[in-house]
């Protein structure tokens, strides 16, 4: 049994999908690797670098110092020497450590071992300096300098050391960046080799369909398309049938469409009966058609005649009753507007009445604020008079700052006398006529300061009283003329209240007697209306069997070319 085209495209795919998925997972741990160097030598070994540039530096600053801190003793530079040196000494024995811990991370083994020996010759010579600071600290001179005389036994080893590491660092770079070109150059070779092998295969997959897939669907294309070929050149045949050479769905497409030739024949063979059969219907259907649409005809215009007098009759009354209805509509909207207009005039009156209460409470209340801070006004001007008490301390501040001034004067003169032994208390003298100076400063911007605010409550008192006084003469009048206007207000609602309610009596008359009227109208307008309905419901029965005869007629006419389409449509079949 053949495979499906599913299948076999779903196969070459897979093959495809498997080689480049390899190709990928071998790329991708080459990659790896080679990030793996890379940030090996980024992350370790270019800071290594940097590292080692920073413990060669800190170790001839440490040499350095060492030898100016004994050169510049007894100098004002000694102290901060010292310091340096103490600070070279710890940023050396810093590098030191970091070297070590990036060296730990490369896994070199020999690199390692030789960091092992730079760290043990840098910590005896770390040790010896710290002999010769300490040294250099407690003022011993005498055993820093023999001390500095032989730090050249420390730095050879140091110097042996580092010249040793940094060999064999290079050689270890120089490792490490050939393992990456290595693997660069392999992962390179074996990408030409892969896009060969999956070029060779998507070859071979191309040959595969186009012979499994592409040949049988082209043939079966070819025959499909001469068969339409000739339906449309009316020389359709029905009997012809497309080979089937395969069971996939290329096959299985050309079975079926071998299947909807076989039914399209049986059903061509059908149809070219019953057109025969539906031509002989059509004719006398047509016949009978013409002689009923006549009849119905004259029925219709003569209801459409007594409908249209009828309908002018039932338009008249209605235009006389829409007419008394408006009346009527108009009449009991005055009479709602009335009743809204009265309730508004209640409460008109009622908030006027509440406006009187409320104005009057209000001039009471207002003329009790104003005596209540008149009192206050007057309470806290006396309050305020005690600001000119500020004047009477100042004037002793400066009484006492005066015979400051004099004691301080005083001493400076015992201070001159008594010479060298008197210079303290001549200090602490000039200090205390300063004092006394600043507080006679003081005191003069506090009096000022007093005579300010004296003024500035005078001032105060003078415009509450001017507004006080205001209030009394104006604001008060103002509220009693308010209060005999709102009384008149309320007066004034009451006769508009008495008028609406004479207004909206006269108008429930006028529409009752409306309504009576518009009541006899709509009896008549309804049976007129009916009538015209009984009518009208005659001349459309009649209009609608016209309509129904006509579209019988034009759906037999319909029928008649339907039947002579399906004619033609069959002829075009030389064999069915």
């Amino acid at each position: 049994m053949k495979r499906s085209i599913g299948t076999k495209v779903l196969s070459v795919l897979i093959i495809l999908g498997v080689i480049f998925g390899l190709g990928i997972v071998a790329n991708v741990a080459a990659l790896q690797t080679i990030d793996g160097y890379n940030k090996q030598l980024v992350n370790v070994y270019l800071k290594m670098e940097n590292m080692e540039g920073e413990l060669d530096a800190g170790f001839q600053e440490v040499q350095l110092y060492a030898n100016l801190v004994y050169t510049k003793r007894g100098t004002n530079q000694q102290e901060t020497m010292k310091t340096d040196f103490e600070t070279a000494l710890a940023d050396f024995n810093g590098s030191m450590e970091q070297l070590t811990q990036l060296t730990s991370q490369t896994g070199d083994k020999q690199l390692i071992a030789a960091c092992e020996s730079l760290a043990s010759a840098a910590g005896s010579f770390s040790e010896y300096m710290g002999q010769i600071l300490t040294a250099v600290k407690s003022g011993d001179y005498d055993t820093a300098g023999p001390l500095i005389d032989n730090i050249l036994s420390y730095r050879e080893p140091v110097v042996n050391a580092f010249n040793t590491y940094n060999e064999m660092s290079v050689a270890s770079v120089t490792t490490l960046g050939n393992r990456s070109t290595l693997k660069i150059e392999g992962t390179i070779t074996f990408d030409f080799m892969f896009v060969a092998l999956f070029v060779l295969v998507f070859v071979i997959a191309i040959v595969v369909v186009r012979r499994t897939i592409a040949g049988p669907a082209k043939r079966s294309e070819k025959m499909l398309k001469d068969i339409v070929e000739k339906i449309e050149q009316n020389e359709g045949d029905l009997t012809e049938r497309i080979p089937v050479t395969s069971s996939d769905e290329i096959g299985q497409m050309s079975a079926g469409i071998n299947g909807f030739i076989e039914q399209l024949q049986n059903i061509m063979q059908k149809l070219r009966e019953e057109s025969l059969n539906l031509n002989g219907s059509v004719e006398a259907v047509m016949r009978e058609i013409d002689e009923s649409n006549e009849s119905a005809s004259n029925v219709s215009a003569a209801m459409e005649q007594m409908s249209a007098s009828l309908e002018e009759i039932s338009a008249t009354l209605g235009s006389i009753v829409n007419g008394s209805g408006e009346v009527m509509s108009d009449i009991e909207r005055m009479n709602d507007r009335m009743g809204d207009g009265v309730e508004l005039v209640r409460q008109i009156k009622n908030r006027a009445g509440d406006m009187h209460r409320s104005t009057a409470e209000s001039k009471a209340s207002a003329a009790q604020v104003i005596a209540d801070i008149r009192g206050k006004l007057q309470a806290a001007l006396e309050e305020s008079r005690s600001v000119e008490k500020i004047n009477d301390l100042t004037g002793d501040i400066l009484s006492i700052t005066s015979q400051t001034n004099l004691l301080s004067l005083n001493a400076s003169i015992e201070a001159a006398r008594a010479g060298e032994a008197g210079r303290g208390f001549a200090v602490v003298a000039d200090e205390i006529r300063v004092l006394a100076d600043n507080s006679a400063d003081t005191a003069g911007n506090i009096q000022n300061i007093s005579n300010q605010v004296t003024g500035a409550v005078e001032r105060l008192a003078k415009n509450a009283e001017e507004m006080l006084r205001f209030i009394d003469e104006k604001v008060m009048k103002d509220y009693e003329g308010f209060v005999d206007i709102v009384e008149q207000y309320e007066q004034d609602a009451d006769s508009v209240d008495e008028i609406l309610d004479e207004f909206a009596q006269n108008t429930a008359q006028i529409s009752g007697t409306m309504e009576r009227m518009s009541d006899g109208l709509n009896g008549i307008a309804t049976a007129v209306d009916e009538s015209a309905k009984g009518v009208t419901n005659v001349a459309e029965s009649a209009v609608s069997l016209v309509d129904a005869i006509t579209q019988i007629h034009q759906a037999t006419e319909t029928n008649q070319e339907i039947s002579t389409k399906l004619s033609g449509e069959v002829g075009r079949f030389k064999n069915v």
